[in-house]
């Protein structure tokens, strides 16, 4: 393993890519503030893939969370990631809350989007 910079908590997964190497494969990835690369080189790697759609990008320009979430689909596996959070998104309404996880549920407010747990009676 190489490493430039050191990762610290609460930093952001910006970018990564894999890549063959003569010894195996390579996952580089980038975080953001400070700006720290890290690279892992295995002779063999399981991984899973994860992508934003454009639309997030569209999202995180204009904040207008229910038009991000009508232009999502649910057929293509999703899961809603955080730095604390992984969930699958099991159900998406076009109001309030407009994603179901499992377990929980996701709103927006004047403060932003928030996670709720299963104590409203949605199971």
């Amino acid at each position: 393993m190489s490493e430039v910079g050191q990762v610290e908590p609460e930093q952001f997964y910006i970018y990564d890519e894999l890549r063959k190497t003569a010894n195996g494969m390579a996952l580089r990835v980038i975080f953001d503030c400070p700006e720290v690369e890290w690279t892992i080189e295995a002779e063999e790697l399981d991984a899973e893939f994860y992508y934003r759609p454009k639309t997030y990008s569209d999202f995180a320009e204009n904040g207008n969370f229910p038009a991000y979430v009508q232009t999502l689909q649910l057929e293509h596996g999703l899961t809603f990631i955080t730095p604390q959070l992984k969930k699958r998104v099991i159900g998406i309404q076009q109001h309030a809350p407009f994603l179901i996880l499992e377990n929980s549920y996701l709103y927006e407010n004047d403060q932003g989007v928030i996670r709720l747990g299963d104590s409203l009676g949605h199971r």
